[in-house]
């Protein structure tokens, strides 16, 4: 009788268990097939989907209206139910309602060209919160307001003249919001454009020249206002935003905007050359002289001008950082503050909260993920001054404090903003 030993035994043994792990492996992708047939993005055609909203309650729906008008007609939603909008091939379009459980008459006309396999959906739903209500949809499908100019900006965000159709992903998650942005290789930035200031580039050459000469002429007006009138957008401020970047703060106390910025510059020369330049229009654009009134008893009054000689730019070490503060000398509530250790620098319109900032965390820069572009804070006295606009409601629930982190994940921008409680 031959044992296990036998040399004829172990290629008998191996067939039976590879057929038995081929049978359990065909058994399992059955059935995950089968599951992943029953979902709307398998019934879907793709190039004629324009929405799908899963998991989505009738509040959230109403909110949606407004840039989609047609949702208005749908009638109470199933629970865990889904809704599809669907251009006709008459050209109109028509909402279908998706219970939890999916009859399948197919709305597509072949399985290759089902939503379910459409790149752009396929990226957008890898990054999109596990179990989360989320909305799929495009930008040609949004009716948007474009009368002023933040519905301009608004509108050549969601779809850039290089880019008439863009697709998208809003997830609504227990603390915030997701929204996902789908990129082809043509409309990727390149890596030494996937940062703020090249983001910026990309939205003002989406912009028709008159609302692009508007928004550069009120960001100017604002940088000029904060850092004096020598200051350039293009050559003082973008050039210090070509790396990922960090708002550590920002808010609104009276008039005064309060700020910190944390960013880094590869080269520490046109580091420190873009900062003395900045300090040098702070610097010119303060007061050289006190006016002091003084009234004596018999109504006599005199007014004194004192001409400054206090330097008004002031160099010291903090925890191992390199701080020029330029304010007046009577406070250090305005002005400008700025730290460099190496490539990274520390950016502040409120001198007190720079140095406050390196004192309580010592200084030490947070590691920077390879996805991060940007990230920060808003406080409620920011999201207060920002336009009405339809879908920054959506994407701004709650009026409260927010942190938003924007990243970029292969072919998948996402901004992600979360309440802070």
């Amino acid at each position: 009788m031959e044992g296990i030993h036998s040399p004829r035994f172990w290629p008998i043994f191996l067939g039976f268990a590879a057929s038995a792990l081929t049978i359990g492996a065909l058994i399992v992708l059955t059935s995950l097939l089968s599951e992943e047939s029953k979902t709307p993005a398998s019934t879907l055609p793709a190039e004629r989907t324009t929405a799908l909203f899963t998991r989505i309650d009738s509040e959230t729906l109403e909110r949606w209206s407004s840039l989609l008008p047609s949702l208005r007609t749908i009638p109470e939603l199933p629970p865990e139910g889904s809704v599809a909008l669907v251009k006709t091939s008459q050209g109109g379009s028509a909402w279908v309602i998706f219970d939890r459980a999916i009859a399948t008459p197919l709305l597509r006309e072949d399985s290759h060209r089902s939503l379910r396999f459409f790149p752009p959906y396929v990226s957008l739903s890898t990054v999109m919160p596990r179990g989360a209500p989320w909305v799929f949809f495009t930008s040609s499908a949004l009716m948007l307001p474009r009368e002023t100019l933040t519905d301009a900006i608004m509108a050549a965000s969601l779809s850039r003249t290089d880019r008439p159709t863009g697709y998208f992903a809003l997830a609504y998650t227990q603390s915030g919001t997701v929204l996902a942005s789908f990129l082809t290789e043509q409309q990727k930035p390149s890596q030494q454009r996937t940062h703020v200031s090249g983001l910026l580039h990309l939205l003002l050459a989406s912009l028709g020249e008159e609302h692009a000469l508007a928004l550069q002429s009120l960001a100017t007006s604002h940088l000029q206002h904060l850092f004096g009138n020598d200051t350039s957008l293009t050559y003082d401020l973008l050039p210090l935003l070509e790396q990922p970047t960090t708002f550590h703060g920002m808010q609104y106390t009276g008039a005064t905007l309060r700020l910190l910025v944390e960013g880094s510059v590869q080269n520490p020369e046109e580091l420190n050359r873009h900062l003395a330049r900045l300090h040098e229009s702070v610097a010119q654009s303060l007061p050289r002289a006190t006016v002091e009134k003084h009234t004596f008893a018999r109504g006599f009054s005199m007014t004194l001008i004192r001409r400054i000689e206090t330097p008004l730019t002031e160099e010291k070490e903090i925890n191992g950082w390199s701080v020029r503060i330029t304010a007046p000398p009577d406070t250090q509530e305005t002005g400008l503050a700025t730290a460099v250790r190496g490539t990274t620098f520390l950016l502040s319109t409120d001198p007190h909260l720079l140095t406050q900032f390196i004192t309580e965390t010592h200084g030490l820069p947070r590691p920077v993920e390879k996805t991060f572009i940007a990230r920060g804070v808003l406080h409620p006295s920011v999201i207060s001054l920002l336009p009405r606009h339809p879908f920054l409601s959506l994407l701004l629930p709650s009026p409260g404090a927010v942190a938003w982190t924007l990243e970029q994940h292969g072919s998948v921008m996402t901004l992600t903003i979360n309440t802070i409680p």
